[in-house]
């Protein structure tokens, strides 16, 4: 039997950060497969060819004979906390928060370390299921006065402001809100019953000129 201390059947294993590939046998034993060049399903398939052709798995052939099968990530160039730093800085529009499956095994806590860091931004959708990544570059942050920061704060404002409420704040003040208006939903005229409205006049080939066969007209 074969011995695999990265298995992912252990429940007590530690997965690797970078991921290794595996032999035909090491993945036939990490699936508890029989030979993976012999299974076949009801229509003759091989299960090597099922998996040669997942997009998520790179095939490769080895020098000495044989195959060998690993997982390609979204972003496969990155596998240290660096790397990801470095995608996050070339991504201004924010870049997802990746998982295991997109990056390498342990992302989640070099994001974490990263934020904690002040080395990137993380801004979570309201549903709490999604984080964006963002650049934090030194060369474009500004510094707010004190003054502010203390308004700020004597707002009592936390967490999500609500639209209306703005809008409220400001016609105190003499402001008028400029939100965009929502467009209009357009109304679908009735269909006209049969008979009514103009009828479209046929349109008449002209097949003159064509001849054709004995007996028919």
């Amino acid at each position: 039997s074969i011995t695999d201390p990265f298995s992912t059947r252990d429940g007590e294993c530690k997965l690797p950060r970078a991921r290794t590939a595996r032999t035909a046998v090491e993945l036939a034993h990490e699936l508890a497969v029989g030979d993976l060049y012999a299974v076949e399903d009801i229509k003759g398939g091989r299960l090597v060819d099922d998996i040669a052709k997942n997009p998520k798995i790179l095939v490769t052939e080895q020098e000495g004979g044989g195959q060998l099968f690993a997982f390609k990530a979204t972003f496969d160039a990155v596998s240290s906390k660096q790397e990801l730093l470095q995608l996050v800085n070339i991504s201004p529009l924010g870049l997802k928060e990746p998982t295991e499956k997109d990056t390498y095994n342990g992302v989640q806590q070099d994001v974490a370390a990263l934020f904690e860091e002040g080395a990137i931004y993380k801004i979570t959708n309201p549903d709490g299921k999604t984080s964006v990544l963002f650049p934090r570059l030194k060369s474009h942050e500004c510094k707010v006065d004190s003054d502010i920061r203390q308004l700020w704060a004597e707002s009592g404002y936390k967490g999500r402001i609500d639209a209306d409420d703005i809008d409220r704040e400001l016609l105190k003040v003499g402001l008028q809100p400029t939100r965009q208006a929502k467009p209009e939903k357009r109304v679908l005229g009735k269909r006209k019953g049969p008979g009514t409205g103009k009828r479209r006049k046929k349109k008449q080939n002209n097949l003159g000129h064509l001849v054709l066969p004995s007996g028919r007209q």
